[in-house]
């Protein structure tokens, strides 16, 4: 709503020309505008929340109109419909690119560092806690934590994709391995699941951990190489 408010003012503001203000009238008339689309687009019980709304719209706004202007240079074009398209286009982009960072910013709130200890070879990676998660093993009744194929090979670099694929005397070597469904709102598949010795959360350790390989890059969308069980998250904090 924001931004859209902001854009919606931005373009009202290239009307200014219709009405042949001066400086000052067009000063005017960009301020008072804001203050009519704040006011038809928001809630506020304080004026110090009205200030603070009233000056970030704005900027936007201001930043909208500078980029109608920078439109309308860099194209050579007076024309205001062609104007609108661009400055349209650019209300998309930012939408999204803020859409993008919220996000971002909404999934670190529930990452942490952790640190994953089998035999001589310790790890340290992100883990993301997933409410969402709550796969258990069938057969010891554990949580499984879920990690990316990435960390299971820098722990276990004997061990080959191929040899999981195949399901080779090589995976028997892993502790309580063993294979499960893993179920998800698109596909059906069976995880290797096993336990490692040591999984260290905000000075806690957790023993004989069982965690589920998943051969998916889920990086991209958690930002983080291991997925917490829903089980961890009084020890993470989340």
């Amino acid at each position: 709503m924001f931004f859209l408010s902001a854009f919606m003012g931005g373009c009202f503001s290239i009307l200014t020309p219709l009405f042949y203000l001066n400086k000052i009238g067009k000063m005017l008339f960009v301020f008072g505008s804001c203050i009519w689309f704040v006011c038809i687009s928001f809630r506020f019980h304080t004026f110090k929340k009205f200030v603070q709304i009233y000056l970030l719209q704005l900027l936007s706004m201001l930043i909208y109109y500078g980029a109608m202007l920078m439109i309308s240079k860099f194209f050579s074009t007076e024309s205001v419909i062609e104007i609108l398209i661009g400055v349209i286009a650019i209300y998309f982009v930012v939408r999204w690119l803020f859409a993008k960072i919220a996000r971002k910013e909404n999934v670190q709130k529930f990452c942490c560092d952790i640190e994953i200890q089998n035999g001589k070879k310790s790890i340290k990676c992100r883990a993301f806690l997933d409410s969402g998660n709550l796969l258990y093993d069938p057969l010891t009744q554990n949580p499984v934590c879920l990690l990316n194929f990435k960390v299971f090979e820098a722990l276990f670099q004997e061990i080959s994709l191929e040899d999981i694929l195949r399901r080779s005397a090589k995976v028997k070597s892993l502790h309580m391995a063993h294979y499960i469904a893993f179920n998800t709102l698109n596909s059906s598949d069976k995880i290797l699941v096993f336990q490692i010795e040591k999984l260290k959360l905000n000075g806690k350790e957790i023993e004989k951990a069982t965690m589920g390989l998943v051969l998916r890059n889920f990086n991209q969308v958690f930002g983080s190489d291991v997925i917490l069980h829903n089980n961890f998250a009084s020890i993470s904090g989340g």
